[in-house]
């Protein structure tokens, strides 16, 4: 009955790694500091939430894309008149950095502007990217017009890390004597 009253909330303190492992996403881990204050009224076809939800020293891992964020701070209230914001600060463990801002208004519009300062989020052995710049996104969520300005300031992809390959080495001889010779076939 999507008319009946609904009622719900969640009050949590503590580790947020117990409610992340609930979420179906293998090789991905987040943990961290967690406090959330969150009820939700009205019915099941118009729900209304309000609350506010924190996390401090969160540490966001994918071991798939090789993806670590660290430092992780957030900041999010929802208003029961249906709008929503959230501040959002993270590190790479490297001294770079991830910061956003993002508003939801009642009438579905977003508006989210971030910006990276020296970001390398990438650990992997093949793959690395040192990243700054601007990015933003503006409008209702059915027509979310997306914008970067974002500049790679280093890069370096690693071919033989990625194909397992290796590289042949030879010894180099004396001069003047016969180089040796290899054998083909």
């Amino acid at each position: 009955n999507n008319a009946g009253p609904l009622s719900a909330s969640l009050v949590w303190e503590g580790s947020v790694a117990p409610l992340w492992r609930l979420a179906p996403l293998p090789g991905r881990s987040l943990d961290g500091r967690f406090a959330a204050d969150l009820k939700v009224s009205g019915t099941p076809a118009s729900p209304v939430a309000a609350g506010s939800v924190y996390l401090a020293g969160g540490r966001y891992e994918d071991k798939l894309l090789g993806l670590l964020l660290t430092d992780i701070a957030l900041e999010s209230h929802v208003d029961p008149k249906g709008g929503a914001r959230a501040v959002l600060a993270a590190g790479d463990g490297r001294g770079g950095t991830l910061a956003a801002q993002v508003a939801l208004k009642p009438d579905s519009v977003l508006s989210l502007h971030g910006q990276l300062r020296h970001l390398r989020p990438l650990h992997r052995d093949d793959l690395s990217l040192t990243l700054s710049g601007i990015l933003g996104a503006e409008g209702e969520l059915a027509s979310l017009k997306l914008g970067a300005d974002i500049l790679v300031e280093e890069g370096e992809v690693n071919l033989l890390s990625s194909t397992g390959g290796g590289v042949r080495t030879l010894d180099i001889g004396e001069a003047g004597k016969e180089p040796e010779k290899l054998g083909v076939g």
